[in-house]
C-alpha cells in the first residue's frame, strides 16, 4: 500500500513538473512573440517636443510640395493632394497660435478641475491612426483615434471614434484640434488632452501608420463590407487598373488597399463623421474574423502585423486583452459612438481652421455614460446600462 502512494507521489510530481515546464515554454514564447511589437519611449517623444511637431507639419509646405496620401499607396491613384495641402497649412497656422499663445473668443474652456472616472474592470485603450508615410520618419499627426474601452464586467468592447477637428484645450499649450496634441507631444500628451477635456484614464495606446495598416490588413485578408455605389466609385478611382475587381453596391470583400482607402475617405456621404464610422466597421469586421480563427492562425497572424504597432503596454497587459478576449465570450458592442456628440459642439473657423467645438461638459457626460454607464451629473455611481 505504502509503494503504490509512494508511485502515485511520484508520478504525480513529474506531471507537475512537466505541467510547470510546459507553462514556462508557453510564457517565454508569448513574451518572444509580443516583443515584436515596438515600444515608446516617452522620454525622446518629449524631448523633441513643439519645435519637431512643427518641422514634421510645416516642412512640405516651407518647400512646397505636400505628400499625396493616396499617389504614394497606388502609384496610379486619384490624390487627396488640395485636401492634404490645406490641411497642413491650417495645422501649421495652428501650431504657431499654439506656441504663441494666441486667444480665440471661442476658445472652449475647462469647468474647474475635471473629475477623472476610473473603475478596474474598465480598461480604455486608445488606438491611432498616424498619418505618416513610408518615407517620413517624424512623429507626424493623428490621423483617427479609437478609443477601444474593454468592459471585464460586460464583456463588451465599446468604441468611440474622437473627430480630429474637435478643438480642444490642450495641457500646457493653447487650444487646438485635438490631433495636434499627438504631434506635439506624442501618446502622453494626446492621452493627457483626452482626460483633461473628457474626465477619462486611458490605459494604454496602440498606434499604426498607413503602410503599416496595410501590412497588416493583407495578413488578416479581404474584409467584407457593405458599400454604397458612391464609396464603391471612390475606392474604384483610386484602385490601380486590373489591381483587382471592380467594386459595386452592396457587399463587397476589399483588399488591404482597399479597406485603407474605405476607412480614409472624407467626401463621401456625410464627410468626417461617416468617415469615422467606417473605421469602427472596419475594426469590427478584423475583430470577428480574428476571434473566429484558430489559434494556429491567430499566432501567424500576430508574429506578421506585430511589427507593425506601437505600443506603451507591456506584454502582461497585451497578453491578458487578448486571452480575454481569445477564449471568454467578449465581443464588440453593436452600438458604436463618436465624439463630439450630435447637439453639443458647434462649427468654428479658429486660426484659418474649419473645426468643432466641443460642449465640454455635454460630452463628457455623454463618453462616461458610454463607457461606464455613468448618467449625467452622477459622477462616480457607476449603474448598468
Amino acid at each position: 500500500m505504502l509503494g503504490g502512494t509512494r508511485k502515485v507521489i511520484r508520478i504525480a510530481g513529474v506531471a507537475a513538473a512537466v505541467i510547470l515546464l510546459a507553462l514556462i515554454g508557453m510564457t517565454a514564447y508569448v513574451d518572444d512573440l509580443l516583443n515584436n511589437i515596438n515600444r515608446v519611449s516617452y522620454e525622446d517623444t518629449i524631448a523633441s517636443g513643439i519645435e519637431e511637431a512643427g518641422e514634421a507639419l510645416g516642412a512640405d509646405v516651407e518647400a512646397g510640395t505636400v505628400p499625396e496620401a493616396d499617389a504614394e499607396l497606388d502609384s496610379n491613384a486619384v490624390s487627396d493632394k488640395d485636401a492634404d495641402t490645406k490641411e497642413t497649412d491650417t495645422m501649421e497656422s495652428a501650431l504657431e497660435a499654439t506656441q504663441s499663445g494666441t486667444v480665440n473668443t471661442k476658445e472652449p474652456a475647462w469647468d474647474g478641475e475635471t473629475e477623472v472616472t476610473t473603475d478596474k474592470k474598465v480598461k480604455n485603450i486608445l488606438l491611432i491612426g498616424q498619418d505618416r508615410r513610408e518615407d517620413e520618419d517624424e512623429q507626424q499627426r493623428s490621423d483617427s483615434m479609437i478609443i477601444c474601452s474593454v468592459n471585464m464586467k460586460t464583456d463588451k468592447i465599446t468604441l468611440v471614434s474622437l473627430m480630429r477637428d474637435m478643438y480642444v484645450p490642450i495641457p500646457g499649450y493653447q487650444s487646438n484640434r485635438i490631433n495636434a496634441s499627438y504631434a506635439i507631444g506624442g501618446m502622453k500628451l494626446l492621452d493627457e488632452t483626452i482626460e483633461k477635456n473628457f474626465g477619462i484614464h486611458i490605459d494604454g495606446n496602440v498606434e499604426v501608420d498607413f503602410e503599416g495598416f496595410i501590412d497588416s490588413m493583407s495578413e488578416v485578408g479581404e474584409l467584407e463590407m457593405e458599400l454604397t455605389q458612391e464609396e464603391a466609385d471612390y475606392i474604384n478611382e483610386r484602385t490601380v487598373p486590373g489591381a483587382g475587381r471592380e467594386l459595386k453596391e452592396g457587399v463587397n470583400a476589399l483588399s488591404a488597399r482597399q479597406t485603407l482607402h474605405y476607412a480614409r475617405m472624407r467626401y463621401v456621404g456625410n464627410g468626417d463623421y461617416e468617415r469615422t464610422e467606417r473605421q469602427r466597421k472596419v475594426l469590427i469586421a478584423a475583430f470577428d474574423k480574428m476571434k473566429a480563427s484558430g489559434l494556429g492562425t491567430t499566432i501567424r497572424t500576430a508574429r506578421h502585423v506585430l511589427p507593425n504597432f506601437t505600443t506603451d503596454m507591456s506584454n502582461k497587459e497585451i497578453f491578458g486583452y487578448v486571452f480575454k478576449v481569445k477564449t471568454g465570450s467578449m465581443s464588440i458592442a453593436s452600438e458604436t459612438y463618436r465624439l463630439p456628440v450630435d447637439g453639443a459642439y458647434s462649427a468654428e473657423r479658429i486660426n484659418e481652421m474649419e473645426v468643432l467645438v466641443p460642449d465640454i461638459e455635454k460630452n463628457r457626460d455623454e463618453l462616461k455614460r458610454y463607457l461606464y454607464g455613468i448618467k449625467p451629473g452622477k459622477d462616480g455611481k457607476t449603474q448598468e446600462k
